[in-house]
């Protein structure tokens, strides 16, 4: 586990939490394309509310959510994440998918606050972020939890120097994706979208 990981840990999760949080890294790591153990991975999601992964088809040819609009890349965003951790892809996708769940967000929070549209938004998420904490938006607390995030996810973007780190375990895709439906959920609650106290049925298709 990679140390902008543990910090993320430590911010989003209670000791029962990190212990299933392993064992479901375990699953993501051995169990490829197995529906059976894959589905405590998703009831463990189902159980934060919200529309996540779990509810998401696992065929990403299946896309239900161009009705969305603004928000199709928020949910678009872990039906990929999902479809990762099935066919065992390495974390690096889960990681910068998950986070494309959270940047969409915070773009339609900053549009939904300011005169830039939202297809217009081509700044650096931390540029969003430090937007969002100057106008007293998002609270203090949130905004570090969601920089901390972004710590990690800009180095699956960006960061291809072999000098560097650059793997990440499964581990690292796990609990970046449940922290991403956490604080995800939280924003959706801000925005007061439809979508993020709700419960919904686990998909297997």
């Amino acid at each position: 586990m990679r140390k902008e990981t543990e910090i993320i840990l430590k911010d989003n999760f209670n000791y029962q939490e990190i212990i299933l949080l392993n064992e479901l890294a375990n699953i993501y790591r051995s169990k490829i394309r197995n529906t059976i153990y894959h589905e405590k991975i998703w009831k463990y999601d189902q159980s934060l509310k919200g529309l996540g992964g779990y509810a998401c088809p696992l065929n990403v040819i299946v896309n239900p959510f161009n009705q969305f609009n603004e928000y199709r890349n928020v949910l678009r965003s872990l039906q990929y994440a999902r479809s990762d951790m099935y066919i065992g892809s390495r974390a690096r996708f889960v990681i910068t998918d998950s986070g494309l769940h959270i940047e969409s967000l915070i773009k339609i929070l900053v549009s939904k606050n300011s005169k830039l549209k939202f297809i217009k938004n081509t700044r650096m998420l931390g540029k969003n972020i430090s937007f969002l904490s100057d106008k007293n938006i998002l609270e203090y607390k949130l905004c570090y939890k969601i920089k901390h995030l972004t710590n990690l996810y800009n180095l699956a973007k960006h960061d291809t120097d072999h000098k560097n780190n650059i793997t990440f375990d499964y581990d690292d895709g796990i609990i970046f994706y449940f922290a991403c439906r956490k604080i995800g959920n939280e924003l959706l609650k801000i925005l007061d979208h439809h979508t993020y106290n709700k419960s919904y049925k686990i998909s297997f298709k």
